[in-house]
């Protein structure tokens, strides 16, 4: 990769970038790109490929997350009234999802969204690792009591 005075570009970052990290994630890094010979002015964002929304949570890998979410809402066209309002309850989710993500909102408002939901472990969206690769009829033929219990 070259550096930026090789292209005889300007490069300026955010002055807060390394002084000031993010108590939620590490900061989109802002880039700022300037060619003199053209005075073209280009402005960027970049993220890192692995950041955390909140301490204890998830770390998230794809930051793509929020971009195929949006892809998915944006292109569905409800067929009803109840649809519709599916629709908006995943518009609110991911504009809930960006305010996190762009630190949009601070820490104080991040916890108070986070404090309306149920953790994944209560609502169970994630299978549990024992039940993975494993079909009900194996549950039930395997007699395992705790096998039983977690699929419960």
């Amino acid at each position: 990769m070259k550096k930026a005075e090789q292209f005889n570009l300007i490069v300026s970052e955010d002055k807060n970038f390394f002084n000031k990290q993010s108590k939620t994630h590490h900061r989109f890094h802002n880039i700022k790109l300037y060619v003199p010979k053209h005075d073209i002015y280009i402005e960027m964002q970049a993220t890192l490929k692995n950041f955390t929304t909140l301490e204890g949570y998830t770390v998230i890998e794809n930051p793509k997350l929020s971009h195929l979410f949006y892809e998915h809402i944006r292109a569905w066209k409800p067929n009803d009234q109840m649809e519709e309002e599916l629709k908006q309850a995943s518009d609110e989710t991911l504009i809930k999802i960006n305010d996190i993500i762009c630190e949009w909102i601070d820490e104080k408002e991040i916890k108070k969204i986070v404090n309306r939901y149920k953790p994944h472990s209560e609502i169970r969206i994630l299978k549990p690792p024992q039940l993975k690769r494993i079909n009900e009829e194996e549950i039930n033929a395997k007699n395992d009591i705790t096998l039983k219990l977690t699929k419960f």
